[in-house]
């Protein structure tokens, strides 16, 4: 696949502070009224909604997105990745692939449009300050993110049937996913069109030099890790269809 140079926009949008690139990012995704009242609460409190998504069952219809490829990372698409969200730096990048976590691109003509980190090992979440203990049989979606010119399109949802097939395949029991409480696309991406559940929350209050964490629901919170109890149970009895 012949991939489009990084062009001078794109590393002038990597110069960005991080915190500023996430602000235009939510301010892009919810609207200037919204980002008003969801600012300065995210401020001080951050929380994310848990959800779960049976791999076995059948899948629904995803109407694939033309000109879209998928490959998965390797060195030569770093770059690309840092390009389309300075957010995320080579240091997380090499420390969630020594983790064991894989990354899929899709691509439309040539230009990175989308990423998505998962993994079915135990691992640590920056965002979050904790660590997703996860069981035989898990799958752990630890972040997505669509290019702002690429997002409408249904690439997300795509992608999310692309790893829950993968899930599928390999023999295993339970998808998981985190989505912060304000982000209505991605919720509705997971909860509308890719069919997952909320099952608890999880977050803390950021409040001077201390973080006060809670957990809802099926989530736990044990020293540094998160666990989810129940949601779907993985039985070895239920056959793969």
């Amino acid at each position: 696949m012949r991939q489009t140079p990084i062009t001078s926009n794109d590393l002038m949008v990597t110069a960005m502070p991080a915190a500023l690139v996430r602000l235009i990012d939510a301010y892009r995704a919810l609207g200037f009224a919204r980002i008003l009242w969801v600012a300065p609460l995210w401020l001080i409190q951050r929380e994310f909604l848990v959800l779960i998504r049976d791999p076995r069952v059948p899948l629904p219809v995803v109407h694939l997105v033309d000109h879209l490829q998928w490959t998965s990372l390797n060195d030569a698409g770093i770059p690309y990745l840092c390009a389309i969200n300075p957010t995320l730096s080579i240091a997380e990048i090499r420390r969630r692939r020594t983790e064991g976590c894989e990354c899929l691109l899709g691509w439309v003509d040539g230009s990175l449009a989308h990423y998505r980190w998962y993994t079915t090992a135990t691992t640590f979440l920056p965002y979050l300050g904790k660590t997703f203990s996860l069981v035989e049989g898990d799958m752990f979606t630890l972040e997505v993110y669509t290019h702002p010119t690429f997002r409408g399109h249904g690439i997300a949802s795509v992608s999310s049937e692309i790893i829950v097939t993968q899930a599928r395949h390999r023999g295993l029991r339970r998808c998981i996913t985190m989505v912060a409480w304000w982000n209505t696309p991605g919720l509705r991406v997971n909860k509308r069109q890719a069919g997952w559940t909320v099952v608890g929350r999880v977050g803390y209050w950021d409040i001077g030099i201390h973080r006060r964490y809670y957990a809802t629901g099926d989530i736990s919170i044990a020293g540094r890790n998160v666990t989810l109890h129940t949601g779907i149970p993985i039985d070895s009895s239920r056959p793969l269809p």
